[in-house]
């Protein structure tokens, strides 16, 4: 699928680019071999976020309305952090 000057310029790319983090070297090495590597999210809509913390939509409307957990605006669309989700259960980063 790739050529071998290619994935070693990658390689070399990914152990000297101290900018790219690990998840990011694990997401491209995976996609050179051809593998399968699901992304995960950094944010999540307001029904999603409810699911994740394991409350109702209601419920995490709420704490947002109570300024326990803040949404990143961008235009119309409001998201919500998971590290902040995290944050507010107390679960380690």
């Amino acid at each position: 699928m790739f050529k071998a000057q290619t994935k070693a310029l990658v390689e070399v790319i990914l152990k000297t680019d101290n900018l790219i983090t690990a998840e990011e070297r694990t997401a491209v090495r995976a996609v050179i071999k051809g593998e399968p590597f699901k992304i995960q999210p950094k944010s999540l809509n307001l029904t999603q976020s409810a699911k994740w913390v394991g409350i109702s939509r209601q419920s995490f409307h709420k704490l947002v309305k109570l300024g326990v957990i803040r949404p990143v605006v961008i235009g119309t669309l409001k998201m919500y952090l998971i590290d902040d989700l995290k944050k507010m259960l107390g679960r380690k980063q």
